[in-house]
Formats: C-alpha cells, structure tokens, sequence
C-alpha cells in the first residue's frame, strides 16, 4: 500500500520530494520478501523435491525489484541536483 501511495503521489505535488525515498524503501523491503521466497524454493530444489522454474521465477523478482532501487535512487539524484 505505501509503494502505490508512493506511485500515486510521485510527481503530483512539487513540494513532496520524498517519493523517489518511498519507493526505494518500498524495493528494498520486496528486495527482502522476494528473496526470501525465492530462497525457499532453492533449498526445495536442492533438497530434491522443488522444480528449478520456481527458482528462475522467484529470482526474476529479486533482480526486477533492484532494478527498481536503483531507478528510485537515480530519481532522489535528479531531483537533489534540481534548484
């Protein structure tokens, strides 16, 4: 809810600054979970009773959710350098 809270705001109101941070801490916190599940369905797989496509999947997420940390970031960048 505070990442579409984030999204939502992002770019309406110009005395508001802060969403790029939102929206950074909202991937870092996805970074967490997807993580998370994705090592669970590695240690399924190893452990011989999980499907490699979960892992694949799952993992996806995790680097879909950096890619978005590091966007969110690149916007704190912008917006600091603006006057």
């Amino acid at each position: 809810m505070l990442r579409l809270a984030a999204l939502t705001i992002n770019g309406t109101f110009k005395g508001f600054a802060f969403s790029p941070h939102i929206r950074a801490l909202a991937s870092v916190v996805g970074v967490a979970i997807w993580s998370q599940v994705s090592l669970g369905f590695l240690m399924a797989f190893l452990a011989g009773g999980g499907a490699p496509s979960g892992v694949i999947g799952w993992s996806t997420m995790v680097l879909l959710e950096i890619m978005n940390v590091y966007r969110s970031w690149s916007d704190v960048g912008k917006n600091a350098a603006r006057p």
